[in-house]
């Protein structure tokens, strides 16, 4: 699959979904469908309130957690919308 083009409003389009992905140390990654979106790692912030595995999940839900007060869920969510 090549690169995500937005639609014309700019989202991400469905059914691109995440295969993995990593919360590291001083760097973060999300590998979708359609490519790899790195982040550097931003700790602190309010409380995690996403638990699940975002594996299996689509690209444009996981980047809606870059509204995160969490900054490690705000990572992941900017990694996310990097993905190409």
């Amino acid at each position: 699959m090549g690169p995500v083009q937005p639609d014309d409003r700019g989202h991400i389009p469905e059914g691109v979904f995440v295969r993995d992905y990593c919360l590291g140390l001083n760097w973060s990654y999300v590998e979708a469908d359609c490519g790899m979106g790195v982040a550097f790692t931003v700790r602190g912030g309010g409380k995690r309130t996403y638990k699940m595995d975002l594996r299996g999940m689509e690209l444009r839900q996981v980047a809606e957690l870059s509204k995160s007060w969490c900054f490690q869920e705000a990572t992941l969510g900017i990694a996310s919308l990097k993905a190409e």
